[in-house]
């Protein structure tokens, strides 16, 4: 599969970023001898935020120094006034955790702040999407090496290929979870190979520490990703209604609803529910259990006894729980990445309402879980090998500095 085609215009932009990269590199390989390095991660959006370990192991660091530097997220057709909402809400969050937090984005007069402003040497953007061009790997180029980690460990070839151009080809390192996935993006990327740095991802590294599955919670975790969009992967057209009512009647388990970040409005806007039903429906959650709405959700995966989804990422994320999970299938969906592929391999499938009611009462109510030992066996397709993935990219980074403590 050969994909990513560029035009004239595109390969000139992308060459004169990765010319800007090796400036770039060559000026901090100096500077970074007598003076700390300062880590920038460009934030929109906490429900996204997946490099928390990351961000503390930079902070470790003798030689580094780390900034959130929150800017806005326009996806989801947010308000002027939604946006800023988001945006104070986002600041909150990693005021509330005792982070170095920069405003990048001016809520006062609405724009976006050029980044070279805060210092920074690196850049890790969240995603590619609805980055303003200010704050744009293109102009970062010039003063700072941009990094990538996804907050999906889903991603497949038919999603990147509809990257900004700029973005995939002018990224300095592109850090990912696992060969089998790196094998992926070479095999029909055009150039930047050499961005693709293994070594597996920062948000697994919440499983270092103990599991204790203290809570006992049930977490119904949809995707937003309806027949209309790239993926597909969304079931709630015939699950989420069942699966509330499920809940219901079992209010004696404590229910977690951990929505996708883009759920609501997708939901809205292909006429699935209206804005009051999906309101109500969110409301019916609340009544019987957590509504979670952060990206800092691994302690509720170490401390829960199951999950429901048809969100490709957490079938990766969860595997590490040896917990069961009931994956909602949609007929429609999107081929799987090869990471996704293994860890769900061995999860418990629901293509309609009747297996699904059965894998609820069999594997939720009755707890027979039969595939558990495949399971904990497909865990090494996660690269979770001992040592951290944020020490893995800071080592890398060291090294591609010249920095040796």
């Amino acid at each position: 599969m050969r994909m990513g085609i560029r035009n004239n215009s595109e390969n000139k932009q992308i060459e004169k970023i990765q010319r800007n990269n090796r400036r770039t590199l060559k000026r901090l390989r100096v500077e970074g001898k007598t003076r700390k390095m300062r880590v920038g991660f460009l934030v929109g959006d906490t429900a996204k935020w997946s490099c928390q370990p990351l961000y503390d192991e930079f902070e470790r660091s003798q030689r580094f120094e780390a900034v959130i530097l929150v800017t806005a997220d326009r996806q989801g057709n947010r308000s002027n006034s939604g946006l800023i909402k988001k945006v104070n809400e986002t600041q909150d969050f990693f005021i509330s955790r005792n982070m170095d937090v920069q405003a990048a984005y001016d809520v006062r007069t609405l724009q976006y702040l050029d980044l070279r402003q805060f210092k920074p040497d690196i850049v890790f953007y969240q995603q590619p999407w609805a980055i303003d061009q200010a704050q744009s790997p293109s102009v970062v180029s010039k003063f700072a090496l941009s990094c990538y980690v996804p907050y999906s460990i889903a991603s497949t070839t038919e999603v990147m290929v509809h990257y900004p151009k700029t973005f995939l080809y002018g990224m300095w390192k592109h850090f990912i979870t696992s060969s089998l996935l790196g094998d992926e993006y070479e095999s029909w990327m055009l150039s930047n190979k050499e961005s693709l740095i293994i070594t597996g991802h920062p948000k697994l590294d919440a499983y270092n520490n103990e599991i204790s599955n203290a809570m006992h919670y049930i977490i119904y975790a949809p995707h937003f990703a309806t027949k209309d969009t790239i993926l597909r992967l969304s079931t709630f057209d015939w699950s989420g209604r069942f699966i509330l009512n499920f809940a219901k009647t079992h209010n004696n388990l404590n229910w977690v609803f951990k929505p996708h970040p883009l759920f609501r409005f997708q939901i809205i806007k292909d006429g699935i529910m209206t804005e009051k039903e999906i309101d109500d429906y969110f409301d019916e959650w609340a009544g019987i259990g957590i509504i979670y709405n952060q990206g800092d959700y691994f302690d509720i995966f170490k401390n829960s006894d199951a999950l429901i989804t048809d969100c490709s990422s957490f079938l990766s994320e969860y595997l590490p729980t040896m917990m069961p999970v009931v994956h909602l299938i949609s007929e429609t969906m999107v081929a799987q990445n090869p990471i996704s592929k293994v860890a769900s391999s061995h999860y418990y499938k629901a293509h309609n309402i009747i297996e699904l009611e059965f894998y609820l009462n069999d594997v939720i109510i009755n707890k027979n879980d039969p595939l558990r030992n495949q399971r904990i066996e497909d865990i090494s397709v996660l690269n979770i090998d001992g040592i951290s993935a944020s020490s893995k990219i800071l080592k890398h980074i060291k090294k591609e500095l010249e920095i040796y403590d």
